[in-house]
């Protein structure tokens, strides 16, 4: 059983640890069944994720920019965990996607009074902060990692505080993408160190984010305890949110940052095949991005496709595909890139039953959809699907 107790000393922890002072997918059921991975990539989910149409949270790029004061809106992507070993043509796919956010974000990054020399330097260090970004967006990591540090020492130098902890919690999610999470793990810490240094307070959202990200490295790093107790740690601030003050009266970043730490765990929980524990909190998670977002939103709808897939793992064929059918539906209604997935998913489904005549037809759509979606790695999936419905042919 999961079960860490004094979660709550997370965060002091982690504090403690740093003194002195020196982050949303479809789950590919298919890919799970048919090419399992070995090790627990955590990461591939923190690249990719979306709760809301205006404040995104838990993207790879930044710190809640929000609560930090840094910008005020985010742009990102949404992807998972994938739960197979990645080809070279899907890494190069998702890095061409991994940074996606608004070019116009450096821009809005710090306020100054100053005027004269300070402004052209506070100036300078927006570029170089754009010029990193951009590498970023197009997969360049080495040279954003050049970039961003270029800019750090221009930011220390200035003294100028919201941008060394904007730049490094860039640097920490550019480590962690490399998978290097020790790296990634030292830098998340000092990002968590001076927001806290800072006054912030330790219940704060930006807090719990970054808390988030770190449990997510330690689940990458296998080091499971320290991971069940961050994650466990920001569902607890947030439900404490909820019961102190009431959802009515809670914004919706709020909201949605307990939704996307119960996603996240529930993530871990289906890594580790945890499946029961995993479904309660996909449930969870599901039910608040309803409330809040509606059933025709990109996110309910990637949730609806991971609760049937856990679903059909559990062998609960019935009521896999209600989920997955109530997924598609959704995406149709949000034109989700990943509609074809969840036809997949649906396909996988039937084929496990060997029906195979639905199984053909399902992920003949998926195939359609995906190519019509322009979506290369749903493509690959429903491919995959099809050649396995022709094995099974052969064999009869």
């Amino acid at each position: 059983m999961i079960v860490v107790s004094n979660c709550r000393n997370f965060v002091k922890i982690m504090r403690l640890s740093l003194l002195p002072p020196v982050q949303h997918s479809r789950y590919s059921l298919l890919r799970f069944l048919y090419k399992p991975q070995t090790s627990i990539n955590m990461g591939e989910f923190i690249n990719y994720f979306r709760y809301s149409k205006d404040y995104k949270i838990g993207c790879s790029n930044f710190v809640d920019g929000v609560a930090l004061g840094l910008v005020s809106k985010h742009s990102c992507g949404h992807r998972g965990v994938q739960l197979y070993e990645k080809t070279e043509s899907e890494d190069k796919s998702r890095n061409q996607r991994k940074w996606m956010h608004s070019a116009l974000i450096a821009l809005t990054l710090f306020s100054t009074q100053s005027e004269g020399k300070e402004e052209k330097k506070d100036s300078e260090l927006i570029t170089m902060i754009k010029r990193g970004i951009l590498a970023l967006k197009r997969g360049e990591l080495q040279k954003a990692e050049q970039l961003l540090h270029v800019a750090l020492k221009s930011a220390q130098e200035t003294q100028n505080e919201l941008a060394i902890i904007y730049i490094y919690d860039l640097l920490a999610n550019l480590a962690y993408q490399r998978e290097e999470y020790l790296k990634a793990e030292k830098l998340f810490k000092e990002v968590l160190q001076r927001i806290l240094s800072g006054g912030m307070a330790e219940d704060d959202n930006a807090v719990v984010e970054i808390s988030l990200k770190l449990a997510s490295v330690y689940a990458s790093m296998f080091d499971y305890e320290k991971a069940v107790e961050g994650f466990q740690f920001c569902i607890a601030t947030q439900e404490d949110k909820i019961k102190k003050y009431g959802e009515k009266n809670l914004d919706e970043d709020t909201l949605l940052l307990w939704a996307m730490s119960m996603d996240w765990y529930a993530r871990f929980l289906l890594n580790i095949k945890k499946y029961d524990l995993a479904k309660k909190h996909f449930v969870k998670a599901y039910e608040m991005s309803e409330r809040i977002n509606g059933l025709g939103h990109e996110q309910t709808a990637v949730l609806l496709n991971d609760i049937g897939s856990v679903c059909s793992l559990q062998k609960d064929y019935t009521e896999a595909i209600e989920y997955l059918e109530k997924a598609i539906d959704a995406a149709r209604e949000c034109k989700s890139l990943d509609i074809g997935s969840f036809y997949v998913n649906l396909g996988t489904v039937y084929l496990q039953q060997s029906m195979i005549a639905e199984a053909e037809r399902c992920c003949k759509e998926g195939l359609i959809l995906s190519k019509k979606m322009e979506n290369k790695d749903a493509t690959e999936e429903a491919k995959i699907c099809l050649e396995e419905i022709q094995n099974l042919l052969k064999k009869k």
